[in-house]
């Protein structure tokens, strides 16, 4: 019987202070909230600002890493879940003006 190819696990690099379980960004906290809102599970990466190697070609948090694919800024990662994980919808992409009203939302 064949096996499913294991997914790897999504990984978030967080803005941390000296506790690394307090996320220090608004902009990490959007993610955090739509990954919760999506039901998926994530690694968190506590990440100080003197680590800018750690999240290289980026410069910011968050940085997300998904099936292997590195990408920064919140509103792209925020776009791209929405397309990978459509359930539960949080923004209305099937009508005209989908898009255009989810980069109003998470630009705001």
């Amino acid at each position: 019987m064949p096996t499913m190819p294991q997914q790897q696990p999504i990984k978030l690099w967080e803005l941390a202070g000296e506790d690394p379980l307090i996320s220090m960004s608004q902009l990490v906290w959007r993610v955090r909230l739509l990954l919760a809102h999506k039901g998926q599970v994530y690694e968190s990466i506590p990440w100080r600002f003197m680590e800018k190697k750690a999240i290289q070609p980026f410069d910011t948090v968050p940085v997300m890493n998904f099936h292997g694919k590195q990408m920064g800024e919140s509103l792209d990662i925020c776009k791209l879940l929405e397309k990978e994980f459509p359930e539960p919808a949080v923004f209305n992409t099937s009508c005209p003006a989908g898009d255009v009203s989810m980069d109003f939302i998470l630009s705001w």
